[in-house]
């Protein structure tokens, strides 16, 4: 008989792969030294961030079925071969002056492994987690979210002890061998494998009051909103976070790279879903979102120093996202 597995020891395996992805949201903290060793323009070096968000969206897109075909564990691997050396690779063209390098190998190759390991820890741990998975996809966010908080410091480190170019060897070996393994541990689970009590308090929850297939479901008018809702919550976060670092720097000269710090972790540690995942499992749905995504849109819209004398775009944003929850 097979051994059972202990579902929390694979919701922490999916925490592992999701904070050595996330260190993509400490991007902003290299725009600046890889300008300056390589002459290249800050929103050049930017420019490959967008990429690799890119295509960690297009192919996340389609990741989702080759994890149920395939299993998490390879998706996974697939993810650890395409980060790491994706990141391994974006030294080699810091190194080389090569510009177009550094768009294939951080924004398509390593936006590739971004998609595929985005998506193998959230689907599975729900599986682990029926009963709570509000909870369950709260873990597996929160490991992306805390991501930076530990990547800024460390790459900065990094970069004063043995340069910029080696710093991206070093954290793409470190990238790949943590999640090669930590993909090991990522399995469904087996029929009956779950505790007959865990099954049995799973709820099924439909915001349609109806079942509907995966591809019913991408012809509703609620996915379409659902869709648009993230789209602007996401171009607001994202396009601050790319440019956080240098963008606080520049504009408030006199503030400390030390507070810069400071508030890059309060920005990131908002993307630690568990408090507002823990409200899905208590039955707060829609509404919830709805005060949580306007603070969100709004705080992006106030923190953005770019808009602090002008109408401010985020909070034009925010309007048209919380539309999408009528």
């Amino acid at each position: 008989m097979a051994k059972t597995r202990n579902r929390y020891g694979v919701a922490i395996a999916g925490v592992i792969l999701h904070l050595m992805i996330g260190g993509v949201y400490a991007w902003s903290v290299f725009t600046k030294p890889i300008s300056a060793y390589t002459g290249w323009k800050e929103t050049s070096v930017s420019f490959a961030f967008s990429l690799a968000i890119f295509f960690l969206g297009m192919s996340a897109a389609f990741m989702g079925r080759l994890v149920e075909k395939f299993g998490p564990t390879v998706t996974g691997t697939i993810s650890s071969i395409c980060y790491g050396s994706g990141i391994a690779l974006t030294g080699l063209a810091i190194q080389s002056h090569h510009l177009w390098l550094l768009y294939l190998a951080y924004g398509v190759i390593g936006g590739l492994g971004l998609g595929s390991g985005y998506v193998t820890p959230v689907s599975t741990i729900v599986r682990w987690f029926p009963d709570k998975r509000g909870l369950a996809t709260g873990l597996a966010i929160m490991g992306f979210g805390f991501a930076a908080m530990l990547t800024g410091p460390v790459a900065q480190h990094l970069m004063a002890l043995v340069g910029i170019a080696n710093t991206f060897y070093v954290l793409g070996a470190f990238y790949f061998v943590v999640m090669i393994v930590a993909a090991q541990f990522i399995k469904k689970p087996r029929p009956h494998e779950l505790p007959q009590a865990i099954a049995e308090n799973a709820q099924r929850v439909s915001l349609t009051n109806q079942e509907l297939t995966a591809n019913q479901a991408l012809k509703t008018r609620t996915f379409a909103f659902l869709w648009f809702m993230f789209f602007i919550n996401i171009t607001t976060g994202i396009g601050l976070v790319s440019a956080a670092s240098p963008m606080a720097q520049n504009i408030y000269l006199c503030i400390s790279a030390l507070l810069v710090n400071v508030m890059l972790r309060c920005r990131i540690l908002s993307n630690s879903s568990i408090p507002w995942r823990c409200l899905w499992n208590k039955g707060i749905r829609s509404n919830s979102w709805l005060h949580l995504d306007c603070l969100g849109c709004s705080g992006d819209g106030w923190t953005n120093p770019s808009f602090l004398h002008s109408p401010s775009t985020p909070q034009l944003l925010c309007n048209f996202d919380c539309l999408c929850y009528y």
